[in-house]
């Protein structure tokens, strides 16, 4: 499925002009050290984590790969800031671009939010169960249902979005009573308490999810010059990449807290209940260190004024 996507691209992208279209320039502004050392980094960083949950973390397996990573995420910002600007994979100047670093670090945790309650939740209907594959699916479709159903409102709505503070803080609310939902489910894991439990806790807190993704993609792409929309994507993303990686590796750590794995649900509810702290955590930070910009205080006392005149 990629690989026509990208051969197309090849076509479909528009050729730059001008400066940019020199192949010299092409080859500078691809930053092949920042790249590769970035990429390095990230690698390790994920397998590490994942060994690491497998072998364990006091294992070789675990620390050279971790502590690598490290060394690696050094280098790359080592070097970025010692590149011309119009040559950085990622300038400088970008974390002094106000809340921009606080949604790339806030963005950590959104993909970790569906992965730490879809791997329990398909594991147990397989395994504890007996379900059948289509039925383990079939009980995490409500989440990309709701999810699903939050982009067409948006899509719709666009202004919800326009000013991202407050619509985060209430979807984060939203999916942190998901979890406190999906904790309820006992080791009677199947029956009316899925539909008491983990069908409202999946459209409600799925929903709010995808209200958060959807702000932070907002706050982020806004945030930045057209210019540098490009860079600011591919930062987000491999943000909520290595969240995703973390919180699944956390995870795998805590369901082993017990005995019984995945069939003591204790170990599922422990990991669980971490996801829901953090959400907890994640809320607060982004409460105090969130700083509403110009647009927003200009849209604000826009908006006051047409409610003083209507009045």
């Amino acid at each position: 499925m990629i690989i026509p996507v990208a051969i197309g691209s090849l076509y479909w992208i528009p050729k730059p002009k001008g400066a940019a279209s020199d192949v010299g320039n092409k080859w500078r502004r691809l930053d092949l050290p920042g790249s590769l050392s970035m990429l390095l980094a990230i690698i390790l960083l994920i397998l590490g984590l994942t060994l690491g949950a497998s072998d364990g973390w006091k294992s070789a397996a675990f620390l050279v790969p971790f502590l690598l990573s490290f060394v690696f995420f050094a280098v790359f910002f080592i070097w970025e800031a010692r590149q011309p600007q119009q040559y950085a994979l990622l300038p400088a100047k970008t974390w002094r671009i106000p809340n921009f670093t606080i949604l790339i670090i806030f963005s950590l945790y959104i993909y970790g939010w569906w992965s730490v309650d879809f791997l329990p939740i398909v594991e147990i209907s397989l395994r504890v169960l007996g379900e059948k594959p289509i039925i383990a699916a079939v009980r995490t479709l409500p989440q990309g249902i709701a999810a699903g159903a939050m982009v067409v409102v948006f899509t719709r709505f666009p202004n919800i979005m326009a000013r991202p503070r407050w619509p985060i803080v209430i979807a984060m609310v939203s999916s942190i009573v998901g979890y406190i939902l999906f904790i309820q489910w006992s080791k009677d894991q199947g029956g009316w308490r899925y539909w008491a439990f983990i069908f409202p806790g999946s459209i409600i807190g799925s929903a709010g999810m995808q209200a958060v993704l959807t702000g932070v993609n907002v706050g982020v792409m806004t945030s930045v010059e057209p210019e540098m929309a490009g860079v600011a994507g591919a930062v987000l993303q491999v943000a909520l990449q290595v969240g995703s990686a973390v919180a699944l590796s956390v995870q795998a750590g805590l369901l082993t807290v017990n005995e019984g794995w995945l069939y003591n649900f204790s170990n599922v509810r422990i990991s669980w209940l971490f996801e829901l702290g953090w959400g907890v955590v994640w809320l607060i930070a982004f409460l105090i260190f969130y700083r509403p910009g110009k647009k927003d205080t200009d849209a604000d006392k826009a908006e006051n004024g047409e409610i003083i005149m209507a009045h």
